[in-house]
Order: structure tokens, then C-alpha cells, then sequence
């Protein structure tokens, strides 16, 4: 699930994501996606404080989780999936969002065909 993640990423232009609880996805980011500029952040209140220094860079900006202040102002654009029988204390899965304002082309990616 992490690698799908990490290579939908990548092949975002100018990609830079916002890392809430998915503790494993900095180290694929690292291997398949070094492009892609990345921020491991305690809570979902810090997401803010990221994105729009990185909007205003340029950027297109994902998180996997939405700000709870402004949870309309996100959406989701890709869902990734583990199977819970592989390792059931490894999260299941992993969800993208990116800010309304920067509304992205692809569709959400549903988990039976995500990873």
C-alpha cells in the first residue's frame, strides 16, 4: 500500500505530501519518489502549517488525513489498500487528499484497484 502510494506520488508534478499516522510511507517516499517533498506531522491540526507554504512554492499538495478545522476545504484523490491478513497490525490502508483549491484531474482510486 505504501509503495502504491509512493508511486502515485511520484508521478505527481511538483508533489509534496503531508504525513499524519502512516509512519511506514516517509521510507518509500525516500526509495521510489525522492522528488516528492514530505513532512511527518504529529496531528491533522499541523496540516495547515504545511500546505500553504508549499501551495504558494507551487506545489501540489497531498495529506493523509484532512484538517479537522477545514475538513470541506480537502478532498479525497486516491485510496490505497493492504490486505488485513498480510499483517493486521499494519494500518489497512492509506487515503490522499489534496486541498479543494487544487482540485486534481485523476479520479479516486479505489482500493480493489490501488494496491
Amino acid at each position: 500500500m505504501e509503495d502504491a502510494a509512493a508511486r502515485f506520488l511520484a508521478a505527481q508534478e511538483r508533489a509534496a505530501l503531508i504525513i499524519v499516522e502512516v509512519p511506514a510511507l516517509p521510507s518509500y517516499l525516500h526509495e521510489l519518489a525522492p522528488a516528492v517533498r514530505a513532512m511527518a506531522v504529529g496531528d491533522a491540526a499541523s496540516i495547515p502549517r504545511w500546505s500553504a507554504p508549499w501551495q504558494a512554492e507551487g506545489r501540489r499538495v497531498f495529506a493523509t488525513a484532512v484538517p479537522p478545522d477545514e475538513p470541506s476545504q480537502w478532498i479525497p484523490v486516491a485510496h490505497f489498500c493492504r490486505d488485513p491478513l498480510i499483517d493486521p497490525r499494519l494500518s489497512a490502508e492509506v487515503w490522499l487528499f489534496a486541498p479543494v483549491t487544487q482540485a486534481p484531474g485523476p479520479p479516486v482510486v479505489a482500493c480493489a484497484e490501488g494496491g
